[in-house]
């Protein structure tokens, strides 16, 4: 999991302009590549909403800022090398 001001770093490292970087989000939660978690901390992807990104989005927003993370989709941890934490 990865919270919304380590994600924007991240994406800041290949897009320089704001705006720009929350296309990139959009585009990578479209895709599926990136997803929301719940409060409960249920993992959400666009799939999980039947493609809907504007439920998946208010999904999103409906978490408090300072608590909204963000998870990486399993189906490419292994080409990421992601492991997972205990």
């Amino acid at each position: 999991m990865i919270d919304r001001a380590e994600l924007d770093k991240r994406m800041g490292r290949v897009v320089e302009d704001p705006a720009d970087r929350e296309k990139l989000l959009d585009l990578l939660l479209w895709y599926g590549f990136i997803g929301g978690v719940r409060q409960n901390l249920d993992e959400r992807f666009i799939y999980s909403v039947g493609y809907d990104s504007r439920k998946l989005k208010a999904m999103i927003e409906n978490v408090p800022e300072e608590n909204r993370l963000f998870v990486i989709n399993p189906a490419f941890h292994k080409e990421l090398d992601i492991r997972p934490t205990k």
